[in-house]
């Protein structure tokens, strides 16, 4: 009997250790996380009110009107190739785009995210670095221009 109740006592210590490093590790997590978002976040809110957002909006609106989005959203885009999904979110939300604008960059975030990285660690693994690239911005921005045909009805 001494047994299950000793057993008992070491399976609760188990659960609370492991309870504890997930806890950490999550903090952890968030801290790195917060460390791209927080500076997009405020970087692309104080951008949206200069000229420069403006004029790279007019300047890149005719490219973006092919996925149904206005010229800023090329920011959010940019960021997603070549930073991480996470300083797209974060642009995004600093832009404060409609739910049908979100899908569309969303998709294509997904599809074509982290560039330089990605392709470092492809060339490393031995694969066609350039074609996996290629193939991935084209397939963003063909998913891109179908989610912008069909979400703009």
């Amino acid at each position: 009997m001494a047994s299950s109740s000793s057993r008992a006592r070491y399976l609760a210590m188990e659960a609370r250790s492991v309870a504890w490093r997930g806890v950490a590790a999550g903090v952890k997590t968030t801290f790195r996380l917060a460390k791209v978002i927080v500076p997009v976040y405020i970087i692309v809110t104080l951008l949206k009110h200069t000229v420069l957002m403006g004029a790279l909006g007019r300047l890149l609106a005719p490219a973006m009107r092919l996925f149904g989005l206005p010229g800023e959203a090329a920011t959010p885009l940019v960021l997603g190739n070549t930073v991480n999904i996470y300083a797209a979110l974060a642009a995004v939300k600093a832009l404060q785009m409609t739910p049908q604008q979100v899908t569309i960059i969303g998709l294509m975030v997904v599809i074509s995210h982290s560039l330089p990285s990605e392709y470092a660690v492809l060339r490393r693994m031995g694969a066609a670095a350039g074609k996996v690239t290629v193939a991935r911005v084209l397939a963003s921005l063909v998913a891109g221009m179908l989610a912008g045909a069909i979400l703009r009805g």
